[in-house]
C-alpha cells in the first residue's frame, strides 16, 4: 500500500478483494497534551449503523462500551500500521433511524515534534472494510477521511466542538445552525467546509456554507429530496499570525425532514473548560414546536457524580428542561462529553453534545455554593436568605471573599483557609445573609488572594409569592341621596381609600381596581355594591366590598299631556285621546282616574227613553292611552272630562296632574267657548284644591251598556 498527503487528504490504493460494508455515519476528533512528554489523548466521537454493530438495540446500551470494527490511526503518514481498535462508550441511540453515537479516549505517545496526521479512514484507505451508509444523497457508500494534525510537544490543544453527528433539519430556504466550538488555549478559531478530497471524495450538499468566524452553517435545502446528506466541517485554531496550528474535523449526517424536528439547547454554552473542584452548571431544554406532541429529553455519557434536576428521562408537552450540576474531582481529568437528545412521539429527534474539559491546572482557589434556592417572600423590603460559601485555597493564603447580588457588591471579608489534613486542601466557610426582594437573583462569590487567578461561582436565589394581599380597610358603607334633577349618582374613584399590604409587593406597587368603574352613573335607588380587587406583582389578588345605598328623598312630580282635547261628533263612539304622563322619580304606586260633569248613564229625559244609552264612558286608563266616549247630554252646556293621574312615592308623598277633554253641545262658537270655559274652571279647581269640582263624578265605572265598546287606534302621546 502506498500513501501520499495531497492537500491534507490521504489517497491510497484499495486492497484487492476487500469486502466493503456501509456503516459509517460520522466522526469528530479532538486532542490534548498530557503531562507526560510527547503524549496526547485523542477524544473521538463516532456514529455508525446500529443494526450492523455490536451495540445492543436497547436503551440499556447507553453508557456501555462496545467495539466499532474501526481502527484509529495515530501516524498514518509515517507508520500506517500504528493503529488502535476503536471502542466507544455509547451516549445515544436512535432505533427509528438505526444509528448509535459513542465516544472514545485514546492515548498515544509520540517521539518527535511532528506534526503527525491521525484519524479514521474508509475501506479504500486501510483495511477497515467500511464505507459511508448507502442512504445518502451525496457521498453514498463512499470512502471517508476524518483527520487531524498533532504537534505533541507544543502544549497546544486542538479546538473542541459539541455538534451531534446526526443533525435533523426541516426543509427550508434559510436553515441555519451553529457548529459550537472553542479552543482551550484561547486561540482564534476558524470554521470551513472540508474539501471533497479531505472528506474522502464526493461533494458536500448543495447550497451548504459555513461562516468562518462564528461557525454558523447556512443551508438552502428548498427543493431537495427529503433524507440523508453528509458534510464535514473543519475547525482550525490559528496562531497570532493567522497560521493554522491544528484542526478538529467533524463529519456528520444532515437528515432533511418535512415536519418540525424537536430542538435541544444547552445554555449558556456547549463547551466548558473547568478544573477539579470547580462546579459546572448548565440548563438543557428540549422543545417540540408541533402542537399536541410531546417531547422526551434523555441524557447519555453522564459523569458518575453528576446530577440532573429533574432526573432524565423526562417527557412533557411542548418543552422539558433539566439542570446539570457537576463538580469534577482530580479523578475526572480529561474531556467529558454528555449528549442530550430530544425525541418526539414520531421518533424524530435532535441531539446536542456538551463538552466538559477538566484540565489539570490545579487552580489555587475554588469556591463552591449551594444549588439554586427558592423560598417564599416574607416582606416587600426583602426576605433574608443565608448562603454558605466554601472557599478553598491550595496554598492556605489569606483570601478575600466578595459577595455580589445582581452585580452589586453586598459583602466583603477576609479569611485564611486552613486544613486538618495534608490530603485535604485548606478551606474556609463564609456565610452571607441578604434580604432578597421578589424575583430571581444572581448571587456571585469571588475569592482572590492577590497572587493567583481569582475564582468566581454563581448560584441563584428566587423569591416567590403565592400569598394574596391582606386588605386592612375598605371604603365605608354609606347612603347617598339621588339628585333631584334626575342626573343620577356618579361613582368616583374610591381605590385610594383601600389600604392593603403584601408579603412580597410594596404597598405603592399593589394594583387596586374597582367595579363598577369610576365614572359609572346610577339612577335607581337601592343598594349598590362596589367591589375592590387588590393584585400584587405575582398575580395574587384579594377582594373587599363596599355598599352604597342610593336614596331618593325628592318630592315626586308628575307631568301629563293629552293629544285629543275636543271630541266631535257626539256619536257615542269610544275614542282614544292619547293621555300620557311621566314622573321625575321612581314611585311606589300610580293610577289614572276620569271624572266628568256627566255620569256614565245620564238621567236626563231625552236619553232615558232612547236607544242611545251607552256605558262605560272611560276605559283603557293606561299611560299613553285613555279612551273616552264622544257623547254629552242633549240640551246641556256640553261635557267636560277631567283626567287625573296620581302617584305616591316610597315616603308616602303624593303628586297629581290633570288634563281636560270636552264634548261641546254643538259646533257653534258660543257652545265651544262655553264648554272650554267649563273645562278651564274644572282644571283650575283641581289644581287649587287637589280634587275635582263638586259637580264632577267618576266615569268609566258603569256597566256595559250599548253596542259601541271598542275604539280606534291611539295617537302617540308624549310622556
Amino acid at each position: 500500500m502506498s500513501a501520499l498527503a495531497l492537500g491534507g487528504a490521504l489517497v491510497c490504493s484499495p486492497l484487492a478483494g476487500w469486502a466493503q460494508n456501509y456503516h459509517f455515519r460520522g466522526a469528530s476528533i479532538a486532542w490534548e497534551p498530557t503531562p507526560t512528554p510527547g503524549q496526547v489523548v485523542f477524544h473521538i466521537t463516532y456514529a455508525a449503523r446500529l443494526s450492523q454493530s455490536s451495540v445492543p438495540a436497547t436503551t440499556n446500551a447507553i453508557g456501555g462500551t462496545y467495539p466499532t470494527g474501526e481502527y484509529f490511526f495515530v501516524d498514518y503518514q509515517n507508520n500506517p500500521f500504528a493503529e488502535a481498535p476503536l471502542q466507544v462508550k455509547v451516549v445515544a441511540v436512535n432505533f427509528n433511524e438505526d444509528w448509535y453515537e459513542g465516544t472514545a479516549d485514546i492515548a498515544n505517545t509520540y517521539f518527535g515534534a511532528g506534526p503527525y496526521l491521525a484519524g479514521i479512514f474508509g475501506a479504500n484507505f486501510f483495511q477497515t472494510g467500511n464505507g459511508r451508509i448507502l442512504n445518502l444523497y451525496n457521498r453514498s457508500g463512499a470512502n471517508y477521511v476524518v483527520q487531524t494534525s498533532v504537534s505533541p510537544t507544543t502544549g497546544n490543544h486542538s479546538p473542541t466542538n459539541s455538534l451531534p453527528l446526526v443533525v435533523y433539519i426541516p426543509q427550508s430556504a434559510s436553515n441555519t445552525f451553529a457548529v459550537p466550538a472553542t479552543d482551550p488555549d484561547g486561540d482564534r478559531v476558524r470554521w470551513r467546509l472540508s474539501t471533497d478530497a479531505e472528506a474522502g471524495g464526493g461533494p458536500s450538499p448543495p447550497n451548504l456554507t459555513v461562516n468562518p468566524t462564528n461557525g454558523v452553517v447556512t443551508w438552502n435545502d428548498a427543493g431537495l429530496t427529503l433524507g440523508n446528506y453528509t458534510a464535514q466541517v473543519v475547525i482550525e485554531d490559528l496562531d497570532s499570525k493567522g497560521n493554522v496550528q491544528t484542526q478538529n474535523p467533524v463529519d456528520f449526517v444532515l437528515t432533511l425532514v418535512s415536519n418540525t424536528v424537536p430542538s435541544v439547547i444547552a445554555s449558556p454554552t456547549n463547551v466548558f473548560n473547568t478544573a477539579p473542584g470547580v462546579a459546572v452548571t448548565f440548563l438543557v431544554t428540549g422543545t417540540n414546536a408541533d402542537l399536541g406532541d410531546n417531547v422526551t429529553l434523555t441524557a447519555g455519557g453522564l459523569p458518575a457524580t453528576a446530577l440532573l434536576s429533574p432526573a432524565l428521562p423526562q417527557t412533557g408537552a411542548a418543552s422539558v428542561g433539566s439542570t446539570f450540576f457537576w463538580t469534577p474531582g482530580f479523578a475526572d481529568l480529561g474531556t467529558h462529553t454528555v449528549t442530550f437528545t430530544a425525541t418526539d412521539s414520531t421518533g424524530l429527534q435532535s441531539s446536542t453534545t456538551v463538552t466538559i474539559n477538566v484540565v489539570d491546572s490545579h487552580p489555587p482557589i475554588v469556591v463552591t455554593l449551594p444549588p439554586p434556592v427558592q423560598t417564599q417572600a416574607v416582606a416587600p423590603s426583602g426576605t433574608a436568605v443565608s448562603l454558605l460559601a466554601n472557599v478553598t485555597n491550595l496554598y492556605g493564603l489569606p483570601t478575600t471573599v466578595q459577595w455580589s447580588v445582581d452585580g452589586t457588591n453586598v459583602q466583603s471579608s477576609s479569611v485564611t483557609p486552613v486544613s486538618g489534613s495534608s490530603l485535604v486542601a485548606p478551606s474556609a466557610q463564609v456565610t452571607n445573609t441578604f434580604g432578597y426582594v421578589l424575583g430571581q437573583h444572581t448571587v456571585s462569590v469571588t475569592a482572590a488572594d492577590g497572587i493567583h487567578a481569582p475564582a468566581t461561582t454563581l448560584t441563584f436565589v428566587t423569591i416567590v409569592d403565592t400569598t394574596p394581599p391582606t386588605i386592612l380597610s375598605c371604603p365605608a358603607n354609606q347612603a347617598v341621596t339621588l339628585p333631584t334633577n334626575g342626573a343620577g349618582v356618579t361613582i368616583p374613584n374610591l381605590t385610594g381609600q383601600v389600604v392593603a399590604t403584601d408579603n412580597g409587593t410594596p404597598a405603592s406597587q399593589l394594583v387596586i381596581s374597582q367595579i363598577p368603574l369610576p365614572g359609572a352613573v346610577f339612577f335607581q335607588p337601592g343598594p349598590l355594591p362596589i367591589t375592590f380587587t387588590v393584585t400584587d406583582l405575582s398575580g395574587n389578588s384579594s377582594q373587599c366590598q363596599t355598599v352604597w345605598v342610593l336614596v331618593d328623598d325628592s318630592v315626586p312630580r308628575v307631568y301629563s299631556s293629552v293629544v285629543t282635547t275636543n271630541l266631535w261628533p257626539p256619536n257615542h263612539d269610544l275614542v282614544c285621546v292619547g293621555f300620557g304622563y311621566h314622573v321625575n322619580k321612581t314611585v311606589a304606586s300610580q293610577g289614572i282616574q276620569v271624572f266628568s260633569n256627566e255620569a256614565d248613564i245620564p238621567s236626563d229625559t231625552h236619553d232615558a227613553a232612547g236607544d242611545d244609552r251607552f256605558s262605560p264612558d272611560a276605559t283603557d286608563l293606561q299611560n299613553g292611552e285613555v279612551v273616552l266616549r264622544s257623547e254629552r247630554l242633549g240640551g246641556g252646556p256640553g261635557r267636560v272630562y277631567l283626567i287625573v293621574v296620581t302617584v305616591t312615592d316610597a315616603l308616602g308623598q303624593v303628586a297629581a296632574s290633570d288634563q281636560t277633554v270636552v264634548v261641546p253641545a254643538s259646533q257653534s262658537a258660543a257652545n265651544v267657548a262655553l264648554v272650554n270655559t267649563l273645562a278651564a274652571q274644572a282644571d283650575a279647581y283641581f289644581k287649587t284644591n287637589g280634587v275635582p269640582p263638586l259637580n264632577f263624578v267618576p266615569v268609566g265605572i258603569g256597566g256595559l251598556v250599548g253596542p259601541k265598546q271598542t275604539s280606534g287606534p291611539c295617537p302617540v302621546a308624549p310622556q
